[in-house]
């Protein structure tokens, strides 16, 4: 593609690992070697988009870090802001090295189906980490708050836009994602599902809300080589379109 050819002309990525760089990067999806425009210029986790109808979205996620904070409680509602509030005071000075780290996006909320209307069940908030403490995060201070490694995975994304995300509203996504990819005969993890909030409260336009069910189907073709080497190459890379 254009970009790989002013790279290699540039003298930027050079011989057989250009020539590699440039094969890896024509095959995978543009919102790999750039950042999709509901991240806002933020930081956000890679991905490849392996399909896409105007239902659903079919993505690869690859390796990474995020930090993390579970809630006992009721309601989604009200695990979202306690969650944010834990990880933005890790984020805020609240680490090891008492540093600031930069904001990303998406904020996710990992949860399993509801259990009922009066049933406590356990809500994972977490942040992606910054491309720069990707390898070596500092550690939390809250004891609450801990780093963790998502390994790669493909998950099946239905998107919508709107500014509320209440428990019927995030239900009703994920019900409906169900029944689409049950009609399409896919195979997913119906024990779990993940929110995917990218905009802050005070954004009124453009916003853009995920809802995530993993697949349980053997992806082929997209690309040769799916482990941390690889990834570690790919980051580097991607600097440079960035």
């Amino acid at each position: 593609n254009k970009k790989t050819k002013e790279l290699l002309q540039d003298g930027r990525v050079q011989g057989d690992v250009g020539l590699v760089a440039a094969a890896m990067l024509n095959g995978l999806d543009s919102r790999v070697a750039g950042k999709p425009w509901y991240c806002h210029g933020l930081d956000c986790p890679y991905f490849s988009v392996l399909d896409s109808n105007d239902r659903y979205e079919t993505r690869r996620y690859r390796h990474g870090s995020w930090v993390s904070t579970t809630i006992e409680t009721y309601l989604f509602a009200v695990a979202g802001p306690i969650g944010f509030r834990r990880l933005f005071r890790y984020i805020d000075e609240g680490n090891e090295l008492g540093l600031k780290i930069p904001m990303t996006s998406p904020v996710t909320i990992e949860t399993a189906p509801s259990c009922g209307p009066f049933c406590k069940q356990n809500y994972t908030v977490s942040f992606y980490l910054p491309k720069e403490f990707q390898e070596n995060p500092p550690k939390p201070t809250d004891p609450n708050v801990h780093i963790q490694t998502k390994k790669a995975a493909t998950v099946f994304v239905r998107s919508t836009g709107g500014y509320r995300m209440d428990d019927m509203s995030v239900a009703n996504m994920v019900n409906t994602l169900a029944q689409d990819l049950d009609a399409d005969g896919k195979s997913y993890d119906a024990e779990m599902f993940v929110f995917a909030g990218y905009d802050p409260p005070f954004r009124l336009k453009g916003r853009h809300n995920e809802v995530w069910l993993r697949s349980l189907e053997e992806e082929a073709g997209w690309m040769p080589f799916d482990f941390k080497g690889i990834d570690a190459f790919l980051a580097s890379i991607y600097q440079y379109f960035v």
